[in-house]
């Protein structure tokens, strides 16, 4: 009978342990299944995938935080986990919102437009003009920010 030597066990473990720990591939996501307000979807040509743009979750994206997340598609059937691509910075007035984006291509660069507020601090009336009349009381829903490119 012929012997093997024997392996010690953290080398066969060691061995294994690719196949015994990587991590499984998540399910896809179905639209009825995800949490969604005010969509947005962009179909990027180029690498064939639609990005769904929507508010970031917390319970979804993994990340806490006013901003918003992404899911990604190449069927617009079957997508992946949202990842957050915008948070709103701590210093900015707007701390509420961010629903409805949008992404738009310009030049070669993505932009992401975004509704924000802050219930708490309400901006000034404009001004009374001919041009433009007042539309009644102040508004806390006007926070603007300025675009950032995407990285889709």
């Amino acid at each position: 009978m012929k012997r093997f030597p024997a392996l010690p066990l953290f080398a066969l473990v060691g061995a294994l342990s690719p196949a015994l720990t990587a991590a499984p591939t998540p399910a896809p996501l179905h639209l009825p299944d995800m949490p969604l307000h005010d969509p947005w979807i962009l179909a990027h040509e180029p690498s064939r995938t639609y990005y769904l743009y929507t508010s970031n979750r917390a319970r979804q994206s993994g990340v806490t935080g006013v901003g918003t997340m992404a899911y990604t598609s190449k069927n617009l059937r079957d997508w992946a986990p949202a990842q957050t691509v915008f948070l709103v910075p701590p210093t900015a007035i707007a701390t509420q919102g961010a629903w409805a984006p949008e992404v738009h291509e310009y030049q070669g660069r993505y932009y992401l437009f975004t509704t924000l507020h802050n219930e708490a601090r309400v901006l000034a009336a404009p001004p009374q003009s001919r041009l433009r009349p007042t539309c009644g009381a102040p508004s806390s829903r006007s926070a603007i920010l300025p675009p950032a490119p995407s990285r889709c």
